[in-house]
């Protein structure tokens, strides 16, 4: 998670590790997958003993509350106490599920193309990115590898299949900052790919930022957008987010620790622990279960996810990759008039613009951009040309307004700006709401 600062089911338990709902509803999710093979486990799990941490004292530097450990750079770091204390609810057998906060009108990315069908995969070895992350053989990383096989295997094969919708995209990103491409399996620990995931912390979108971490690193959110369910800027934001950690620790575990736990705690627990290896910090108890966890567990799923034949992890079926072209369109543009001009359906363009609440874009902006299927960019140039004589006319909704009433007053069928708006006859539409009247 972005921030600063009885039995259960395999998934719930997954959910319990970071307060999220990975699960997708049931309309939404894909064509059910043969059982996977289970692995024989790799090793057993060991119960870690606490310790008390050594009396030596490291050689450090007083600076702005905080002692400065040697190795780490602090230049680019603004202290400041983390912002949110994750609940320890890990395998406490509670129902750990958050809200999954969707628009009930939107068909999620499946409705971005056909049914998934098993893809062919480049399988890239392993062996490369132990410069990387030298910690990824570690034995915890083992026994997460383990889980996945054995506890969460439904999980990680549906999270899997997503992740090729936005893998090209997201690691295009990292590459452009100088950043190992690998960081992108973050998000399938984070949100399984999920742009509507919403946890119980208020941490959203497919890399989890609570809103005040989303808005230090450019992401907008208010009541017509949250931008952390855009994928694109959302990742461009994660990016930022992971080299500044980067930049302060010098090492992706720390960094990684710090993108779930936040910078301040991961620095507390360093200063308390006298240690900059998060595998001897992870002995004590200064570090939540929860943030202990995060970090093998990404290992485990990179290791997985560049090989997964080789973990049991057959037949995947991966989803097509998301692909779109960008138009600008005025504030307060209406999505039913877009898609009717892009000669498309309404759920495709909600689909691909999963940061707007409200079904239109944001009345306070110069100019939007908006994402179309692969195609339509031209053919709502075009219309959009042939329309620019008809001078569209817009409505300001005002208080003890209806559609009816509305469509009363400009002489309009109700059905045809129903259609237009992409609104119900009898639904409900409130003050300040922007309706566009038919040509």
């Amino acid at each position: 998670m972005a921030t600063d600062g009885q039995g259960i089911t395999p998934e719930k338990e997954l959910s319990a590790l970071f307060l999220i709902d990975f699960a997708v509803p049931e309309d939404l999710s894909p064509t059910p997958l043969p059982p996977v093979e289970k692995k024989a486990p790799l090793t057993e799990s060991k119960t870690t003993k606490v310790v008390k941490p050594p009396k030596t004292e490291p050689v450090t530097e007083q600076i702005s509350g905080y002692e400065r450990v040697p190795g780490l750079n602090y230049a680019a770091f603004n202290f400041y106490p983390s912002l949110n204390d994750f609940q320890d609810t890990l395998l406490k057998g509670e129902d750990s599920f958050a809200s999954l906060e969707e628009d009930p009108d939107s068909q999620f990315y499946y409705s971005l193309g056909n049914d998934p069908e098993p893809a062919a995969v480049a399988q890239k070895p392993a062996a490369s990115i132990s410069y990387i992350f030298p910690s990824i053989f570690n034995e915890k990383v083992k026994e997460f590898i383990n889980f996945f096989q054995e506890r969460a295997d439904s999980f990680f094969v549906k999270a899997l299949g997503r992740s090729l919708v936005y893998e090209d995209m997201m690691k295009k990103i990292f590459r452009e900052k100088n950043l190992p491409e690998e960081l992108f399996y973050l998000a399938l620990i984070e949100s399984g790919f999920n742009p509507y995931a919403l946890s119980r912390a208020k941490a959203g979108g497919i890399w989890q930022f609570v809103g005040r971490t989303a808005k230090r690193f450019g992401l907008k959110v208010d009541k017509w957008i949250d931008e952390r369910r855009d994928p694109e800027k959302a990742t461009y934001a994660a990016a930022e987010y992971l080299k500044s950690l980067y930049e302060i620790f010098n090492c992706w575990d720390l960094a990684a620790a710090s993108y779930n736990a936040g910078e301040g705690k991961v620095l507390r627990a360093m200063k308390k622990a006298k240690s900059q290896d998060f595998w001897e910090i992870a002995r004590y108890r200064y570090l939540k279960q929860e943030t202990k966890r995060y970090v093998p567990m990404f290992l485990a799923a990179v290791l997985i996810a560049k090989e997964p034949d080789k973990y049991g992890f057959t037949n995947i079926a991966y989803h097509p990759p998301l692909l779109y072209e960008k138009i600008t369109v005025p504030p307060a543009t209406n999505l039913a008039w877009i898609a009717k001009l892009a000669e498309t359906d309404l759920s495709e363009i909600k689909a691909l613009n999963p940061a707007l609440k409200r079904g239109q874009t944001p009345p306070d902006s110069l100019q939007f951009e908006i994402k179309l299927p692969p195609g339509k960019k031209a053919v709502f140039e075009n219309n959009l040309l042939a329309q620019s004589q008809l001078a569209l006319k817009k409505h300001r909704v005002r208080a003890g307004e209806t559609l009816a009433s509305i469509a009363k007053k400009y002489r309009t069928p109700l059905r045809d700006l129903c259609e237009f708006n992409g609104l119900s006859p009898n639904g409900k539409i409130k003050p300040g709401l922007t309706i566009m009247l038919p040509p």
